[in-house]
């Protein structure tokens, strides 16, 4: 979770062959890492072709040393990725900003392969094990989590948010037809984001708890990245936003739920639901990137971009 608000009010940054080809193999990397991730999540007895499982993962000598190293690994994750999204760090690294984007990606990536490939299981109960036909329905949550966070990245923009348009200089949001224009007066909702205010975390949560089999070292894992996303919104990600964008953010945050999606609002236009929900004919963005017209013209110079912090935002 990028833990700051980032704004981006010029013109895509000079990129060439050697940023494109970097932002390329991180964002190959990251995909593959992905869907390790989410396969990580379910027990083998579903999907046993994936890399790393938390029931096959090695066992700790004992219960505390394997908690020890558990906690260690989510730390590792969870540090690095609050402290680079901070704007002052930022500045300090003085990275290209072709590259900034991508490198941020990158050490989260690294750091999500990191905690398969060392994760710890411990001597504990099980905390449950959901038998056939029941099991199903919970692979049935279990994917829909996985699909809305997936689809929920391209509500914000895909291609921004791991680093593709930058290292490449191409507003590829725009270039596949998914750019959306600023209304009246700069702030648009669309898509999951008309439905709850964090899609992306709705997803994540749906997915660590999802499984028909959690093990106490599964548990210990979902509840720690859990209690962070929330205290990461709560305490960095909405102060932030409400003290950039003001009180059109908090009038938004007043009238969605955080993260169970509602039908209060029609997901094509943002608007009420009461009151119809059609197809809009001009597209529109996201409100975890609340935009405001700042009359540059061209590319992301259009408009300025905030940055939500969530997940690799």
């Amino acid at each position: 979770m990028e833990n700051t608000v980032h704004k981006t009010d010029s013109p895509l940054p000079t990129a060439n062959a050697f940023t494109a080809i970097v932002s390329t193999v991180i964002y190959l990397y990251m995909f593959v890492i992905f869907l390790c991730y989410w396969g990580f999540l379910l027990p083998s007895t579903i999907l046993p072709i994936a890399p790393y499982k938390f029931e096959t993962s090695r066992v700790a000598d004992d219960t505390g040393t394997g908690i020890l190293i558990d906690v260690a690994l989510l730390l590792a994750f969870i540090i690095p990725h609050s402290i680079l999204a901070r704007t002052e760090v930022k500045a300090m690294m003085n990275l290209s900003p072709a590259l900034e984007r991508p490198f941020f990606v990158l050490q989260t990536t690294i750091f999500m392969h990191l905690q398969m490939q060392f994760w710890q299981e411990f001597d504990a109960p099980l905390i449950w094990n959901v038998q056939e036909p029941y099991s199903w329905a919970i692979l049935a949550l279990f994917l829909f989590g996985f699909l809305f966070l997936f689809t929920a990245t391209f509500a914000l923009d895909h291609f921004w948010l791991f680093g593709l348009s930058q290292g490449y200089g191409i507003d590829f949001n725009k270039a596949f037809g998914l750019a959306a224009t600023d209304d009246a007066d700069g702030f648009v909702v669309r898509w999951h984001y008309a439905l709850c205010a964090h899609p992306i975390m709705t997803g994540m949560m749906i997915g660590l708890f999802a499984t028909p089999t959690m093990t106490a070292s599964h548990l210990l894992f979902s509840v720690v990245n859990t209690a962070w996303m929330v205290g990461a919104i709560k305490h960095l990600e909405e102060p932030q936003l409400t003290d950039l964008i003001g009180e059109r953010y908090s009038e938004y945050l007043a009238t969605v739920p955080r993260y169970v999606p509602s039908g209060s609002r029609c997901p094509f236009t943002g608007g009420n639901a009461s009151g119809g929900c059609s197809f809009s004919s001009r597209p529109h963005r996201t409100d975890a990137i609340p935009l405001a017209s700042n009359g540059s013209g061209g590319g992301y110079g259009t408009v300025k971009k905030y940055e939500s912090p969530v997940l690799l935002e």
